[in-house]
């Protein structure tokens, strides 16, 4: 079976962000001897150099029954340039009524299933040819819109990118959602939804890794460590600036860690606030915590960052928010508080070793046993399969 993948991303491999994690993840696991996946990345070269700092290649091989193909415009630049600006990506529905359109499904055509990773390109997809067509749905982009925008134009542009994931879920065969709350909104546009959370590779659950040293942050070895991951995405900017300024509530020896491409927008300081930024492999510095945190409020669809910590076995203080969209229980493998109690809960995980190993290790076997791409990419199989 050929398959083929659509999305407005520049690329989506490596898997270095959440939203690429989920593109990448959600095929990873197909079988390679019944699949072949084809995947289409809509790639601006403006923005490639401003995000990459050089162009990437063309195309690309991550497993050996996938090819990513990085479609190279720049026309793609323009909706990319205005979302700057927070305009959303609405200018997408502009784009694709142009020739461009044909690259896609001129494309999409030789296959014999479609998977639009993103509203604009499944309502393409659903409407514009006679596959059979998956809306991925990530989040549900007109709510995740209005939480972390508020201009003028809003209300305008929320509605706009609501009539889009309408018609996206109207004309797919199959809507798929990260989250049981988001399939239960879009069953009002769609008469099949199914639920396949986010996950992560197998290959994390691995030990094989050297721990970091704390010293080099100037941490004593005495010193208590909690870690928050994001990318540069206002919702984990919002978080980990909240960290930041009530980080005085928290324990007067516990260090705070920041990784990951949200401290590019960061601008607080804290004495026991360390912005260590982007880092190559998360597991090393994920092993020297002693606890991860999660303060999320806005945004959409489900944190990666909480199963990232769950595989390093690490104990884990979350909003309610946060968790959305995981077989959490509140006090077995995950402690769940809502930011007035935030660091209440913090100190009593500090000053209990062995709360801190129940916990940690419960949540390692939840990601282990549920939440691998390997195991979520099968549910994605049987799907396809029964489509077709």
């Amino acid at each position: 079976m050929n398959v083929f993948q659509a999305t407005v991303s520049n690329r989506s491999y490596p898997p270095d962000t959440g939203g690429y994690q989920r593109i990448h993840g959600l095929v990873s696991g197909l079988d390679g001897v019944k699949f072949n996946v084809e995947r289409y990345c809509c790639t601006g070269p403006i923005s490639v150099l401003y995000s990459e700092g050089e162009l990437i290649s063309k195309s690309v091989n991550p497993e050996s029954n996938v090819e990513e193909i990085r479609d190279y415009s720049l026309i793609y630049d323009i909706p990319k340039v205005i979302n700057e600006f927070g305009l959303s990506r609405i200018p997408w529905q502009l784009i694709f009524k142009t020739p461009i359109r044909e690259n896609i499904l001129n494309r999409a055509t030789s296959c014999d299933v479609a998977i639009g990773e993103d509203p604009y390109t499944a309502a393409l997809l659903a409407t514009r040819t006679e596959l059979p067509t998956v809306y991925s749905s990530h989040n549900v982009e007109y709510m995740r819109y209005e939480s972390t925008h508020n201009n003028l134009l809003s209300d305008k542009l929320s509605n706009a990118i609501r009539h889009i994931e309408k018609v996206a879920c109207q004309h797919s065969d199959l809507v798929v959602c990260t989250t049981q709350s988001d399939a239960e909104i879009f069953s009002s546009f769609s008469t099949d939804t199914c639920v396949i959370p986010n996950g992560i590779p197998k290959s994390r659950l691995s030990d094989n890794y050297e721990e970091v040293n704390i010293k080099q942050l100037g941490i004593s070895k005495d010193g208590d460590v909690a870690v928050f991951i994001g990318s540069n995405y206002y919702p984990n900017i919002e978080a980990a600036e909240w960290l930041i300024n009530h980080w005085d509530e928290s324990p007067r020896d516990c260090h705070l860690v920041l990784l990951g491409e949200m401290v590019d927008g960061i601008e607080q300081v804290h004495n026991r606030v360390h912005e260590v930024g982007y880092v190559d492999q998360l597991k090393p510095w994920l092993a020297m915590a002693d606890v991860g945190l999660n303060p999320a409020k806005i945004g959409g669809g489900s944190n990666i960052k909480l199963l990232e910590y769950f595989a390093a076995g690490l104990p884990v203080v979350s909003t309610q928010f946060g968790a959305s969209g995981f077989n959490i229980v509140d006090g077995e493998n995950l402690v769940l508080s809502e930011r007035k109690e935030f660091f209440d809960e913090l100190s009593v995980l500090l000053s209990d070793p062995y709360l801190r190993e129940r916990i940690g290790s419960a949540a390692f076997d939840t990601v282990q046993k549920e939440y691998t791409w390997e195991q979520l990419s099968n549910k994605l199989q049987k799907r396809l399969e029964g489509i077709l």
